[in-house]
């Protein structure tokens, strides 16, 4: 199979990223029952990045708490080693900050780790057919917000004081 290339008619390439092996062997199966193959796995952010740029995957779930280079860094990093590759982030809690951060850092989805068994099928549904994922707003029932169509995403690095404008995915240049 090459490498970037979708499996069947709905499974992706999954590269996955957590460093508690319990739950990545949890989210692997889960994957794969939703007829996903994985086929990268991961303890740590440098690992996750080292891999990503071997196997090119669709989709890359990355745990942002995960050591030696966090989540958000690798997430970045795998943007620039694979750009088609969509990140959905794991994160601890619903933090605002936190989020943003990862739609900051090229992220397409954030799923709630206490909700991500009913939130990762649906994130990855939504993150593949081009439109933002966000669970836990609890403004909606803790559901998720989805909705937000997303262009074609841009790798250019951000300038210094740069940040990245979450409706249109493009950089917006520093305000004084």
């Amino acid at each position: 199979m090459t490498p970037g290339k979708s499996i069947g008619r709905t499974g992706l390439r999954v590269l996955l990223a957590e460093p508690q092996l319990p739950i990545r062997e949890n989210v692997r199966v889960f994957l794969e029952r939703a007829g996903h193959e994985v086929v990268a796995e991961a303890r740590d952010g440098l690992e996750a990045s080292r891999l990503a740029g071997a196997h090119l995957p669709d989709l890359a779930v990355l745990d942002l708490s995960l050591p030696v280079l966090g989540g958000l860094a690798a997430g970045s990093l795998i943007r620039g080693l694979s750009p088609r590759t969509h990140l959905i982030a794991i994160g601890g809690h619903e933090d605002g900050a936190l989020m943003t951060a990862a739609l900051e850092a090229g992220f397409v989805g954030f799923v709630v780790r206490e909700r991500a068994a009913a939130q990762l099928a649906r994130a990855i549904h939504v993150v593949r057919d081009g439109t933002l994922f966000i669970g836990g707003i609890t403004d909606l029932g803790g559901g998720g917000a989805e909705g937000v169509r997303l262009e074609a995403a841009d790798p250019a690095p951000r300038r210094r004081g740069a940040r990245r404008d979450t409706k249109t995915r493009r950089n917006v240049p520093p305000t004084r």
